[in-house]
């Protein structure tokens, strides 16, 4: 049988839904129609959303709040509120429903729309593009579009003629037996034994003709001709008169990313030409960023590009770190990951086709006990560090002057020019890189800026930034200078090393350099702020009895904490804290301050409150997608800010430790890095970190512990043909994008669980539904309410009775149920749902964005009872707990019409404005219910989304009723953050 021959009994079909194909029938095929339903059921609610969207209804007064945020109105783009209207309670103490209802009760057909907003792309002038200028409507479709979007969807391979995508491997089960092995980390004993039991036990489904490892093996190197390889090159370096030679396994970079440019995959993802973004609402416009090309640094680029319509910036993105690999012992291995920075980012910080590989390693230098520390060493174990880098940007640097012309897959030639666009690192790492002496007790201690040490934790608008001419300078009269003792006096006011640096005349390795978020802020200042908390405050209370109340109250608050689907749940923060992962630091420093804010009085444990809430501010403003001008002079702000809180409780408690050190500091940079190169999520390191596991499970599993960097380069290189190039043509490779930066991914099934709806109405889903109940059945009893709360003097039936009865709601019954009899009959049904999704759209990306909220008595064994956001009259929200939903049907029929609706208690109570300005001073915001509370009918589509309410705790932290005060958890997504920021700001 030819080497390209089908697997046997094995037919081939065209996709019915799609019509692309033929694909093979069996996984291949099963593959692709899961993919297609998933698609289609997804396009189904965007129409079902653009369909409300375009429905006419008359134009509301112009209010603070424009008709938009009545969600179940047009689901339009928002505006946001003029800061004098904004409140937390309606001006009215009139019932939620009316309220809610006032706004079109009032409205006019006379009054004039609403402006709609736009989005500008402007486009280098090199590009030789008119600007495009779209709708809010139309920008989120198409980046629904390009997120939604998987290289190598389907495979426009076909015919006998074509080659198999399974090549070079005989047949399909001889992929998958590789596939098998790679996936698990199998040592060839495993491998030789799978296979001989597959021999055995053929059916004829599958044709395997594998003998033996090495036949495997034979099969893998044929495969790995197919993409770029390692290279392994030496180098000698002189250290005390004698040479020292080191070995560098590199990739050619360049070839790497034109197997990339070439690839069909990927042809609609690249973005070639820089631009400039701006929202337009109304007459107002303001700049925005997000992905490289929005932003400063690739547009700077193509400016020095030949002005030929051709001439394109092949940007890369380049990380290298330092990580051990073996459990116990001291094994450690330096990858340099690559990226392109020309790829969306859901395509460029995934693990797939276009995403993150390792492109060399840098070898590692053990310190002699004579050596360690002394200056001489380090210079000569950062000379062997850039002639690694030089080694392995080789091919990037003979090409950066005058490109290389290539014809991409689209079918169109261009001259591309390499540049390193971010270097992503730690603070170490950036300190090798920038190749200068760093350390909290360094001179300038910053690898970008020119900062003195004693002046870390200060605010520096400006400060002299180092540049690639500079340094270069300096290091060039270093080298001419005649003495030592002349060379360091050189060196030395600016922190240089005597090293070449290999990136100069590649790129400016200073302004590539960039704010790291993961290693400054969840694990690095979080860190410090939370054990100052503990060890400096908490740790600090005597009596010990005393000591131990506090403690224990605290680890009950946590325990007691509500929980949220992004949010980790801890028992313990106080007991067991020695966390590696980031992400639990974060978290943990999120909920400290809700958990602490009223444990004492004493002025230096509230100031360092202060500093956490700044900090949390920060932390919140960190993580956005999309970053406006207007909020980036927020963050500035926020900068200064912390530096003073900081100044202001280090002289209020001299006792605590010296924070001027250098991830005090880094933070300064992070506008400058958002304005040059977009979001902070474009060079976060941890999407790159989350790469070290598959060294850590080579080195444990296959490697024989010896000579690591020689045996992972091989295997690197099978997983990579394996994963990126076979998925793709035989599985369509639809699971490959990560769900989230650095989350984990979602299989088929669960994605087409959690995508199936129950019943859609707008932007909101009502699930889990419960056995519907007849009218004359239905008790109040049936309505389980949360546990501890009190005694209410509320009827049910009555309360639906009467909100379906309200002739102001009979236009939204009509839509939702023409012809809905609202009289309640013994056809009447009420049925339970104990989950809903909505939709809404976020302030921060102007995407839709999704909320799961539970209302049950048991989800995973412990009651659930979500919060919500509910519009009210004149746009103003109200907060509110979820109690019940339900739908209401007039019929049997599961077919007919029902009315979504939910029980609500109202957080509509009054709050004194003493007690706003204590709440001030850590940036809370206190909601409580009515003396008196009475829960509420609303319509499901008031809902505007969902949210997180803290207990504000009190004398009873056993007993914490839903009718106790609380705090809006506003740090839980970039969208409250912005929310709550407008609400908090206006009181």
């Amino acid at each position: 049988m030819s080497s390209r021959a089908r697997p046997s009994g094995k037919k081939k079909e065209t996709c019915e839904i799609c019509g692309k194909g033929p694909f093979t029938v069996g996984q291949p095929y099963n593959s692709h129609i899961a993919s297609c339903k998933r698609e289609r059921q997804m396009e189904q609610e965007r129409l079902e959303m653009a369909a409300e969207r375009s429905r006419q209804v008359p134009a509301p007064i112009p209010a603070a709040f424009p008709a938009a945020y009545r969600p179940w109105e047009g689901l339009k783009a928002s505006q946001p509120p003029a800061a004098e209207s904004i409140n937390t309670v309606p001006s009215s103490q009139q019932p939620v429903a009316q309220a809610a209802n006032a706004a079109s009760s009032s409205s006019t057909p006379f009054a004039p729309p609403p402006l709609q907003t736009r989005i500008k792309t402007t486009w280098h002038p090199h590009a030789r593009k008119r600007p495009r200028i779209e709708t809010l409507d139309e920008y989120q479709q198409r980046l629904e579009k390009v997120n939604s979007s998987v290289p190598g969807g389907s495979s426009s391979a076909g015919g006998d003629d074509a080659r198999e995508p399974w090549h070079p491997f005989p047949t399909y089960g001889d992929f998958r037996i590789s596939e098998i092995s790679l996936q698990n980390t199998l040592p060839k004993r495993v491998i030789a034994e799978l296979i001989s039991l597959m021999n055995d036990i053929q059916e004829g489904r599958e044709r395997v003709t594998l003998k033996d490892f090495n036949a495997l093996d034979k099969v893998w190197g044929e495969a790995s001709h197919a993409q770029t390889s390692f290279n392994k090159t030496t180098f000698t370096e002189d250290y005390r008169g004698t040479q020292h030679e080191f070995t560098v396994f590199s990739r050619d970079v360049w070839d790497w990313a034109i197997d990339l440019v070439k690839s069909p995959e990927l042809a609609p993802h690249w973005e070639w030409d820089a631009c400039k973004m701006t929202r337009l609402d109304g007459e107002e416009e303001e700049g925005f960023v997000n992905e490289p090309w929005t932003a400063s640094a690739m547009y700077d680029i193509q400016s020095t590009l030949p002005d030929d319509g051709k001439s394109k910036c092949l940007g890369f993105k380049l990380y290298a770190d330092t990580t051990q690999v073996s459990s116990f012992g001291k094994q450690r291995v330096h990858p340099v990951y690559a990226r392109s920075a020309n790829l969306p980012v859901h395509i460029r910080n995934g693990t797939g086709l276009g995403g993150g590989r390792v492109v060399g390693f840098v070898p590692i230098l053990d310190e002699p006990p004579e050596d360690a520390g002394k200056p001489e060493f380090i210079d000569f174990k950062r000379r062997v560090y850039h002639r690694a880098w030089e080694k392995i940007l080789e091919s990037l640097k003979t090409r950066a002057q005058k490109g290389d012309t290539v014809r991409c897959a689209d079918d169109v030639v261009r001259v591309l020019y390499p540049r390193v666009v971010i270097l992503s690192a730690d603070y170490e790492e950036q300190c090798a890189i920038a190749g200068i002496i760093g350390g909290k007790d360094a001179s300038k201690p910053c690898p970008v800026c020119l900062v003195d040490n004693p002046n870390m934790a200060d605010f520096i608008a400006e400060p002299g930034m180092r540049t690639e001419d500079e340094s270069a300078d300096l290091y060039r009269q270093a080298a001419a200078a005649s003495t030592k003792a002349r060379r360091n006096e050189i060196l030395k006011p600016s922190g240089l090393r005597f090293v070449h640096n290999a990136f100069w005349g590649l790129t400016d390795p200073y302004c590539a350099l960039c704010f790291d978020r993961l290693h400054n802020y969840p694990g690095g200042l979080a860190k410090h702020l939370f054990k100052e908390v503990v060890t400096m405050h908490l740790e600090a209370i005597d009596p010990p009895a005393h000591r131990r109340y506090t403690k224990g109250l605290i680890e009950l608050r946590a325990k007691n904490f509500p929980r949220w689907s992004q949010l980790i749940h801890f028992n313990h923060v106080l007991t067991d804290y020695a966390y590696q992962d980031s992400n639990k630091w974060e978290d943990m420093t999120r909920i400290i301050l809700f958990l602490v804010h009223d444990i004492f009085d004493d002025p230096a444990f509230r100031q360092l409150l202060r500093c956490i809430r700044r900090f949390l501010n920060l932390n919140a403003f960190s993580s956005f997608e999309t970053y406006t001008d207007s909020q980036l002079d927020d963050i500035r702000r926020e900068l200064e800010l912390f530096a003073d809180e900081i100044k202001a409780y280090q002289s209020i408690n001299p006792e605590t430790k010296s924070w001027n050190f250098p991830k005090l500091h880094m933070h300064m940079h992070m506008i400058r890095d958002i304005l040059a190169k977009g979001a902070t999520r474009n060079y976060n390191t941890k999407s790159d970190e989350s790469m070290h596991r598959c060294l850590k499970i080579f080195y444990q599993f296959l490697s024989n512990f010896r000579d690591i960097n020689d045996q992972f380069v091989a295997h690197e290189h099978r997983c990579y043909r394996a994963k990126e190039h076979f998925e793709i043509e035989v599985n369509g490779d639809e699971n490959q994008v990560q769900e989230k930066e650095g989350g984990r991914k979602e299989s088929g099934k669960a994605m087409a669980k959690r995508m199936k709806p129950i019943a859609t109405w707008g932007h909101v889903t009502l699930g889990a539904p419960q056995k519907a109940v007849a009218w004359h059945a239905f008790t109040d009893s049936m309505v389980q309410y949360p546990q501890n709360t009190p005694a209410l003097t509320f009827n049910f039936r009555n309360a639906l009775a009467r909100f379906l009865a309200t002739p102001d709601y009979a236009k939204d019954i009509e839509e939702l149920a023409p012809g809905f009899v609202t009289t309640m009959g013994p056809a009447t049904l009420i049925q339970e749902h104990r989950m809903l999704r909505v939709m809404y759209e976020s302030r921060e990306t102007w995407r839709w964005e999704p909320n799961i909220l539970r209302c049950s008595p048991s989800f995973y064994r412990s009651p659930r009872y979500d919060s919500v956001m509910i519009q009210t009259d004149g746009g103003h929200p109200l907060f509110a707990r979820l109690l019940h939903l339900f739908t209401v049907a007039n019929s049997q029929d599961p077919t007919s019409a029902r009315i979504p609706l939910a029980l609500i208690l109202p957080y509509d109570g009054q709050v004194s404005q003493d007690e706003r300005q204590q709440d001030k001073f850590l940036g809370f915001h206190r909601v409580r219910p009515k003396a008196k509370p009475i829960p509420e009918v609303v319509f499901a589509r008031w809902i505007i989304r969902g949210t997180l309410l803290v207990p504000a705790f009190g004398d009873d932290e056993d007993n914490v009723s839903i009718t106790a005060d609380h705090f809006v958890f506003d740090i839980l997504d970039s969208d409250m953050f912005l929310r709550m920021r407008d609400i908090v700001r206006c009181e």
